[in-house]
């Protein structure tokens, strides 16, 4: 080839660059990716958790194209979904992954030729957080949180999503967030304080949490702190005085110094004992100076509870309200105090005995075989036994100064109680017993002596006897109950009929002693059941010493008929003896009257009573009516005295008792005989030897009758009569001081 040719062809080629240059560097810049951002579900880039999770990636071009122009290519290569405007977009599916590090390339085409590329490497995160280190110190009041924490995609994995953020928990409560700078490995504190934190005092947890930006959460640890922001706490009212010697409680000061201990509650969780002091010099008045300022000698912690005690001080010369201060510090630094005012009272008098009895509050003092019990009421003078210092010494029971098995105060007085028991061969005898006692301020009583006797022997139930058949509720029923005892002086009767009374309580009597070792007990009973009941009643007499006798009776109480009028009854007598008008000028006379009772079958007399005009008291001696006549001087031409009487009868019939009585009427008529005061005749002494065999004509059904109270009044009545008519023997001169007898 010619050199012109070769020159001409190169020129050609080198003007066709030329042209075509341009043109392919514009279409080169025009079409290119601009922005990749690759991101799991949870937005963070280039991570994917592990379980079904997806990644979506979103591309910027540098002018519209469309989807099937721009590829990405990892387990699968795929066209982008959509584009919209220069930005195109894909979603994979939830399998679509591979391994731990799975790469990516994104190729954006134009006419089938690549003209840009991407390649990538998405994270696929399949582990948490874990806190390889954990400590929570405290000081005082300052807080130090310390703490390494891993964060790690996969055991290979050499990246991770990054820490997110912590959570600080406090008692299982979130109090604070901290927002992590992305890393996958942290080594930090957190310093805050009791205050910052507003803890009270106790024991508190602190906990610690990691998150990774894709939502994966450690595991929470944590670590207890003990807060104690609170002095020592000295239990209000806890100080107290014990006697050294006898360990009592010391609440009274006598004449004497007394040797104690003095203790006091303390409540705290970390005590520094060593700090434990006390001003105790209100305790001595002598020596104050040196009870100042004093360290304990010892506390003892149980629950959290100190018992400190200072050991051996004298208390002398004070009493009343004495200030005792006390004060300590804890490990933690934190100061308490406490000032107690202690109340000590003066005594310097020593106890008396005012009075000693039986369980039965007999004041003479018997005891009896088997079981016993005394009771000593004693007068402290000013302090009191709460210390139990009162002995008996009894040496039939072998009892040598024997501590009363109890005392307690009653008001002005205390009184303290001993049981014991004595032989069953114990014979019946005197003695005496001795008391011994010394009160809570130290002061001793002398001796007190007390007589006492042995009854070993029960007393005896002669009879039992009832005023009425069958009472009602408005009856009162007279019960008599007559017994012996050879060595009490006294005996009680106890009613107890709980079946047949209102009442559960037993009716207690004292008895009388009509003669030596004879008793007669009178019992009435005024609260009967208003319906009919037929029982046995218990009736149990007791001496002394407290040994009892016991008997029942059967009552039959009936109930009380309101309506109807009885009339069962024929009524039967005899005009009674004439009587003396001389005699009845001198005294108030009885008249013996034998009444006769014809009772319709079924029916029964309760109870009968009656009235006389112009006379005086009317009873009954069962079935012979005694009327009074009271003293009077009859004119000489009374030859008769005619009595309207009346009676009233109580009737039964069958279960029943009427209400209304049953009344009868009739005249007595009485006979006189003899002449008034003033004309006193030579036969008077016959006369008087007549009224006398008349009244003892009438004895022999009187003993039948009548129970011995009843004779024994109308003895009285026959003595009372002879000294009078003697009076009137002796002469008109005595005639005065007869009748005022």
């Amino acid at each position: 080839m010619k050199k012109e040719d070769f020159l001409r062809d190169i020129a050609i080629f080198m003007a066709f660059l030329v042209i075509s240059i341009p043109l392919i560097s514009s279409q080169a810049v025009a079409l290119s990716i601009t922005k990749v951002t690759v991101a799991g579900s949870d937005g963070v880039e280039n991570v994917m958790k592990s379980d079904n999770d997806y990644f979506t990636a979103t591309v910027g071009i540098s002018e519209e194209v469309d989807p099937d122009q721009i590829y990405i290519s990892y387990t699968k290569n795929e066209a982008f979904d959509e584009c919209t405007g220069s930005t195109c977009t894909y979603a994979s599916s939830q399998t679509d992954r591979a391994g731990q590090e799975m790469e990516y390339t994104i190729q954006l085409l134009n006419n089938s030729v690549v003209v840009d590329e991407v390649e990538g490497t998405i994270l696929i995160d399949e582990n948490e957080p874990t806190i390889e280190d954990y400590d929570v110190e405290k000081d005082g009041e300052d807080i130090v949180i310390s703490y390494e924490i891993e964060d790690t995609a996969c055991d290979d994995c050499t990246t991770c999503s990054g820490i997110d953020y912590l959570l600080l928990y406090q008692d299982d409560e979130v109090i604070d967030e901290i927002n992590i700078a992305s890393v996958c490995s942290l080594d930090d504190e957190i310093e805050t304080s009791v205050t910052d934190l507003n803890l009270e005092d106790g024991e508190h947890e602190l906990c610690l949490q990691a998150v990774d930006n894709v939502g994966y959460e450690s595991d929470i640890e944590c670590s207890l702190i003990n807060v104690d922001v609170t002095g020592p706490h000295f239990e209000t009212d806890s100080v107290v005085l014990i006697d050294k010697g006898t360990r009592n409680v010391v609440e009274y000061i006598g004449n004497d110094a007394i040797l104690v201990n003095v203790y006091v509650n303390i409540t705290d969780d970390i005590l520094d004992e060593n700090t434990v002091r006390a001003d105790l010099s209100a305790l001595n008045s002598l020596i104050s100076e040196t009870y100042e300022n004093v360290s304990v000698d010892s506390c003892e912690e149980e629950d959290g509870v100190y018992t400190c005690v200072w050991e051996s001080y004298y208390v002398e010369e004070v009493s009343g309200s004495l200030s005792l201060k006390f004060w300590a510090y804890d490990d933690e630094g934190n100061y308490g105090s406490y000032t107690s005012t202690y109340t000590l009272t003066k005594d310097g008098d020593a106890p008396t005995v005012y009075d000693v009895y039986t369980k039965a509050e007999f004041n003479d003092v018997y005891f009896k075989s088997g079981k016993n019990s005394l009771y000593a009421d004693l007068d402290p003078t000013g302090s009191a036994f709460e210390n139990g210092e009162v002995y008996l010494t009894f040496g039939t029971a072998g009892m040598d100064e024997d501590e009363a098995d109890d005392c307690w105060d009653n008001g002005s007085y205390w009184t303290c109680e001993w049981n014991f028991s004595l032989s069953s061969s114990a014979s019946s005898r005197t003695g005496s017993i001795t008391i011994d006692a010394t009160d809570d301020a130290g002061n001793e009583m002398e001796s007190y002596d007390v007589d006492i006797v042995i009854d070993s022997e029960e007393p005896e139930i002669t009879s039992i006897s009832t005023s009425l058949s069958c009472p009602t509720a408005y009856d009162s029923l007279e019960v008599v109950v007559n017994a012996t005892d050879d060595i009490s002086d006294e005996l009680y009767v106890y009613f107890y009929g709980s079946d047949i009374r209102t009442d559960d309580d037993p009716i207690v009597e004292k008895c009388v002693e009509y003669d030596v070792g004879q008793f007669t007990c009178v019992i009435y009973v005024d609260d009967l059941v208003t319906y009919s009941t037929d029982e046995n009643v218990d009736i149990e007499v007791m001496d002394l010493a407290g040994n009892v006798a016991d008997d029942d009776i059967d009552i039959d109480v009936c109930e009380l008929e309101e309506a109807g009028e009885p009339d069962f009854v024929k009524l039967h007598y005899d005009d009674p003896e004439d009587i003396d008008l001389l005699t009845l000028s001198y005294i108030d006379l009885p008249v013996y009257v034998d009444m006769e009772f014809s009772v319709a079958t079924g029916a029964h007399i309760v109870s009968k009573s009656a009235t006389c005009e112009d006379a005086g008291n009317v009873y009954f001696i069962d079935d012979l009516m005694v009327i009074t006549l009271e003293k009077q001087s009859l004119s000489n031409t009374t030859t008769e005295l005619n009595l309207d009487c009346t009676m009233y009868l109580t009737m039964e019939y069958g279960d029943s008792v009427y209400a209304n009585p049953e009344i009868e009427e009739f005249e007595v008529d009485i006979g006189v005989y003899g002449t008034p005061l003033g004309s006193i005749e030579g036969s008077i002494q016959d006369k008087i030897n007549y009224e006398i065999s008349m009244i003892a004509g009438s004895q022999a059904n009187i003993d039948k009758l009548v129970k011995w109270n009843r004779i024994l009044g109308i003895m009285c009545k026959i003595a009372e009569l002879l000294a009078k008519l003697d009076a009137i023997l002796a002469g008109t001169r005595v005639i005065t001081t007869a009748i005022a007898v």
